[in-house]
């Protein structure tokens, strides 16, 4: 071994106490449930806010387009592209 080395896995004739076994899952111990009920009650709070307004952006938009393409045609002679007369009835 290098005396250079930071960790040292051996440890000679040293009798180790015997530990919590590794393979053995370990529950982990129960937080208190009313702050983690506060944050997804705020994270909720915060993705419908968020849904909201991202509805009223694009209502708005869809409003603002309407009465941009409704300005640009008013008062000017179009012809369709597309007739809808039936041309054999």
């Amino acid at each position: 071994m290098s005396r250079n080395s930071l960790l040292n896995a051996y440890v000679g004739s040293e009798v180790l106490p015997t530990g919590v076994n590794p393979f053995v899952p370990q529950p982990p111990s129960p937080d208190e449930k009313g702050v983690s009920a506060a944050w997804i009650v705020v994270l909720i709070l915060l993705s419908c806010f968020m849904l909201a307004f991202l509805g009223f952006a694009l209502w708005k938009w869809k409003v603002a387009q309407a009465q941009l393409n409704a300005g640009a045609t008013a008062g000017a002679d179009t012809v369709p592209l597309v007739s809808h007369v039936n041309p054999s009835g």
